[in-house]
């Protein structure tokens, strides 16, 4: 597994609350086409599926819930650093 970016982690974020692919590539302002495309790239550089797909939507699988985990920190300690720079 290689190192995800700020992208990547907001990607699996917005994914894992809206479980669509539609509503979250509305909510990203990109098509789902596009998304579809992001999330795959993610998964590949994870190495593993983050996602189970249902009837229901998408639903973060253990490996997605550890990767959410790990990269909420790092998403907040981002934001943070930004809020703080433009002061």
């Amino acid at each position: 597994m290689r190192n995800l970016n700020l992208l990547q982690l907001q990607t699996l974020e917005s994914i894992a609350e809206a479980r669509s692919l539609v509503a979250a590539a509305a909510a990203l302002h990109m098509t789902p086409a596009a998304l579809t495309a992001r999330l795959k790239g993610l998964e590949s550089a994870v190495g593993m599926a983050l996602f189970d797909r249902t009837s229901m939507g998408l639903r973060l699988n253990p490996a997605g819930e550890i990767a959410r985990e790990l990269g909420a920190g790092s998403s907040a300690r981002c934001r943070n650093s930004r809020r703080r720079c433009r002061r």
